[in-house]
């Protein structure tokens, strides 16, 4: 979208781009392709306007268009110096540049010019500023500056036999990369994140031309979305616009679209059923926690838990043991391995936090710095319950259950994890659970998974949880808890009742 009017510019609006050219030298031929191949991509982008070219300074709204950008891209002509317009916006791009800690940039383009024609070192603009030398010579004098620092950046020559199509295309695809690696920021500590990377690169396929939509899915504070901002960050050059959420601004586009964290069928159902929407060539990728978003056409079975029209599928695993202790070291002692005397102790904590990447980081974290007798207290909370940070994750799944599926979900964390789920079924069919249904709903949220052998598997931190969720219900007196899988309290309770009630038939579907 172009940012020419006052009202837009005293908006206060954050610009991605600022083009800096001669007008009559560019504005109808290169500058007018650059500014649109641009907006085509997504990018915000403002392209000034001579109505803005009012006295002899630059004005509050040129100034603030200057300041709220993040890339400056000056346009060298061959007239240019003879503006004074251009010279002053790029004086001010390399003040503004200076003090922005890096978080500015200057990427200059030379159409039909020279280096070191804007470096000063051939007449070209040399005489130019000359001239305007007697009459503006405070102001010559920092354009002159300007001119040399940034004649000094590398950037891209265009000769007047050389495309401009491919030219636009590199400086945009280089300003896209700029801008999204920028924005996407990954935690600093990234460990066992490349095969899986280039496990989805590879499904993703992006010399095939057609549309391709990719699920990520996996319990919560796997690392879904972590791995899809880098795969974003290694793509997005490739695509004709990029964004991390839905943008209907880039249809009918090649497009790189992340839609993160999806938790309503509806939501990818809309975007797969409608490929058309999206240029050839385009990639959607989604992630969520809960497999049945994926159900699009067809309906699911506990052996066949996914059934999707035009969507590959990828489930983030947990980390292999090696890489979740690096992963923890980093956060725990900003190194890849524990030192001597706490290697034991952190191989423990990394095993009870199963391995999932936020339970280490979280964990770590909180570890760092801390004495021995500390991390011995720390250990015996894990094993008890999560952090509270990680519940407030997996809380999220939890409770988008129905009272009958917390119950199956409650009655699997106590008792029956890597067992059979064979002989629960019949109590909880006794129950009027509906194990069936309750058990495929629990696959399908990342909750748990039905194994070969048909025992359940569910990942520690999950089963640790529904443990939490039990206790609460009363923290002193197990007797009064749904659910005691303690073998000494179940056997407390047990001597109990039998001592003031004489009944042996203790059991039920809520204790066992």
């Amino acid at each position: 979208m172009e940012k020419g009017t006052n009202s837009q510019l005293s908006s206060g609006s954050t610009y991605e781009v600022f083009l800096n050219f001669r007008g009559a030298d560019t504005r109808h031929g290169f500058t007018n392709f650059l500014y649109r191949g641009m907006v085509g991509a997504g990018i915000l982008v403002f392209r000034d306007s001579e109505s803005f070219h009012v006295g002899e300074e630059i004005g509050a709204e040129l100034l603030q268009a200057i300041e709220n950008s993040k890339i400056y891209i000056p346009l060298f002509s061959a007239n240019y110096a003879s503006s004074c317009w251009c010279l002053r916006e790029l004086a001010y791009m390399v003040e503004c540049t200076s003090k922005s800690n890096g978080t500015k940039e200057i990427l200059p383009i030379f159409l039909d010019v020279e280096p070191a024609d804007v470096k000063l070192k051939t007449n070209l603009y040399k005489q130019t500023l000359s001239k305007r030398q007697k009459t503006l010579c405070i102001e010559a004098e920092s354009w002159q500056k300007a001119l040399i620092a940034v004649g000094k950046i590398k950037g891209w020559n265009l000769k007047k036999d050389e495309s401009q199509v491919d030219l636009i295309q590199l400086v945009i695809e280089a300003v896209l990369v700029k801008l999204n690696v920028r924005y996407k920021n990954v935690t600093e500590h990234l460990v066992g994140v490349d095969d899986r990377v280039e496990a989805i690169i590879k499904m993703l396929d992006v010399e095939y031309d057609g549309v391709k939509f990719l699920a990520i899915h996996g319990m919560g504070g796997i690392g879904k979305t972590t791995l899809t901002k880098v795969v974003f960050n290694r793509l997005s050059s490739r695509f004709q616009g990029c964004n991390f959420l839905s943008d209907r601004v880039l249809h009918n586009k090649k497009v790189l679209i992340v839609l993160d964290d999806v938790d309503e069928n509806k939501q990818l159902k809309n975007l797969a059923e409608k490929g058309n929407w999206f240029g050839s060539g385009s990639r959607i990728i989604i992630t969520t926690r809960y497999k049945s978003v994926l159900m699009i056409d067809g309906e699911a079975t506990s052996e066949s838990p996914i059934k999707c029209a035009n969507v590959l599928t990828y489930e983030a695993q947990e980390m292999e043991f090696h890489h979740a202790l690096k992963l923890f070291s980093r956060h725990a002692f900003r190194r890849d391995s524990p030192p001597n005397d706490y290697v034991s102790l952190s191989e423990k904590v990394v095993s009870t936090l199963g391995k999932l990447p936020l339970a280490l980081e979280v964990t770590g974290s909180s570890l760092s710095g801390r004495s021995k007798e500390f991390w011995v207290d720390t250990l015996k909370k894990l094993e008890k319950a999560p952090f509270i940070e990680v519940q407030k994750t997996l809380m999220i799944t939890y409770e988008r259950l129905d009272n009958v599926q917390r119950q199956v979900f409650l009655d699997i964390t106590c008792f029956f994890v890597n067992e059979d789920k064979t002989y629960p079924c019949y109590m909880w069919e006794d129950c009027e659970y509906h194990p069936y249904n309750a058990i495929e709903i629990l696959c399908l949220m990342s909750l748990i998974k039905i194994k070969d052998d048909n025992t359940i598997w569910m990942h520690d931190q999950v089963r640790d949880l529904g443990r939490a969720i039990v206790c609460e219900e009363n923290f002193k007196e197990p007797h009064k808890r749904s659910r005691v899988w303690n073998h000494q309290e179940a056997l407390s309770i047990l001597e109990q009742k039998k001592v003031s009630k004489g009944n042996d038939n203790l059991f039920s579907c809520e204790l066992l």
